[in-house]
């Protein structure tokens, strides 16, 4: 397989693998649409198809694209919007299979099923907010200096003065 994933100068291929973008002297082997196209398989269904973690398809890598620096090439190259898009998906489809999982735990009886109705009914699987970060809270002290400053400069034009203030 690492002939026909190489160009004639040795460089891994990345765009002329997909048959969206031809290339005399190179034949495509997938397709970037949802489904097979044209007797091409869609790279995107068989990614879906792997049982493995957004961001660590080591696996998924060498089995279909044979080698994890070729992977990373496709990753950087111009159908990294596909490849993020993919993953966004995956993450979801996983998530989903997860409280899908969980539900059905839910529903049986014993420790575990209680466990998991509690997780259900507390939305344990919704994103939950967390202490802002440093650059959001410097943010946010600039913009409070700053609307501070406007209304000084606001006051001071109509001539008023706050009373009580530093």
């Amino acid at each position: 397989m690492s002939n026909v994933m190489k160009d004639v100068l040795g460089r891994w291929r990345t765009l002329s693998l997909f048959i969206e973008f031809p290339q005399d002297g190179y034949e495509p082997i997938w397709t970037l649409r949802e489904t097979t196209w044209k007797d091409y398989p869609s790279l995107r269904e068989i990614y879906l198809s792997y049982a493995h973690v957004p961001g660590n398809e080591y696996n998924f890598a060498q089995e279909v694209i044979g080698s994890w620096d070729h992977w990373n090439r496709l990753c950087r190259s111009h159908i990294a919007k596909d490849i993020t898009s993919w993953r966004e998906e995956l993450d979801i489809k996983l998530k989903a299979n997860a409280i899908k999982n969980i539900i059905a735990t839910s529903k049986e009886g014993g420790a575990s099923g209680t466990t998991a109705a509690k997780y259900l009914a507390d939305k344990g699987y919704a994103a939950t907010r967390g202490r802002p970060s440093k650059a959001e809270k410097e943010a946010l002290a600039k913009q409070e200096s700053r609307s501070n400053n406007d209304l000084d400069d606001d006051l001071e034009r109509v001539g008023l003065k706050l009373v009580g203030t530093k």
